[in-house]
């Protein structure tokens, strides 16, 4: 069972395929979520002993850094070229089972006000997050099917 889903033991038939389907996907997905989230700590990381290096005027440091960061950018390109796919499909499993993938704009401003007070909690002021994030801060409807696939 994926986590956050309840099991498919109860269902039969069709719905218990389509709900192992979704538990594999949803795994999947999951998955390379993390894979990016992973890629992406290790190229900060890397960025910031060149950015180190660099303001130290150490410039061969600086140098040991660039083919990492090289490999880690096409890791990174590779990663979310997975995500994208691991959440096209998913979201074609929840269309063709006829689940809606629309957030209202209520949702989604309780979801921004989630966001702002973890980053808030991090230390970055919400009226910060505002001016980075931008229009993302807005209340809007959200095609959920259409996100997952980004």
């Amino acid at each position: 069972m994926a986590a956050g889903l309840p099991p498919c033991s109860g269902l039969h038939g069709k719905g218990r395929a389509t709900c192992r389907r979704l538990e594999a996907l949803a795994t999947r997905y999951a998955a390379a979520v993390e894979r990016v989230k992973d890629v992406a700590t290790a190229l900060s990381t890397t960025a910031d002993c060149f950015s180190g290096a660099n303001g130290a005027g150490n410039a061969k440091a600086a140098k040991k850094q660039t083919k990492p960061a090289a490999r880690l950018v096409h890791r990174l390109k590779s990663a979310l070229h997975a995500h994208g796919r691991a959440g096209a499909k998913l979201a074609a499993l929840l269309r063709a089972a006829g689940i809606d993938g629309m957030l209202t704009p209520s949702q989604t401003s309780d979801a921004v006000d989630a966001l702002l007070a973890r980053l808030a909690s991090q230390a970055i002021p919400v009226d910060t997050a505002r001016r980075l994030l931008g229009s993302a801060t807005t209340p809007a409807p959200v095609d959920v099917h259409a996100t997952l696939g980004q």
